[in-house]
């Protein structure tokens, strides 16, 4: 009825230069999903590794309470079709760019000898 997930979460507190309080944490999980938020000197970084898809996400103080955050995102939409979207926020407003990516296998079909040599010249 219930399902089991074993992870572990590992906290450690430390100040940036920022002065902004940013708990360092990793939690490592069997399902190979993880999550990771440490502190950089002007701001954080933040990674999320899941099965379907990551985000990577850095936050930065460009000026005394002014940040900039940059990042992606990938997620498997089903059927080998992935969306991956690029964003920045920050002075001059959100600006975000959407990609689909879509995986097929393909069969390479080859020619016989005779159907190359009678296209020649």
């Amino acid at each position: 009825m219930f399902s089991a997930s074993v992870f572990f979460v590992f906290v450690n507190l430390t100040f940036a230069a920022s002065r902004v309080l940013v708990p360092s944490i990793t939690v490592d999980n069997s399902d190979k999903n993880d999550f990771k938020l440490e502190p950089t000197d002007d701001g954080y970084k933040l990674t999320i590794n899941r099965i379907d898809g990551f985000r990577d996400e850095t936050v930065k103080e460009i000026a005394p309470g002014e940040l900039q955050v940059k990042g992606q995102y990938k997620q498997n939409l089903g059927n080998d079709v992935y969306l991956l979207v690029t964003y920045e926020a920050g002075r001059s407003g959100y600006i975000a760019r959407y990609r689909i990516y879509i995986f097929r296998s393909v069969t390479p079909h080859f020619l016989p000898a005779a159907v190359l040599k009678s296209n020649v010249g």
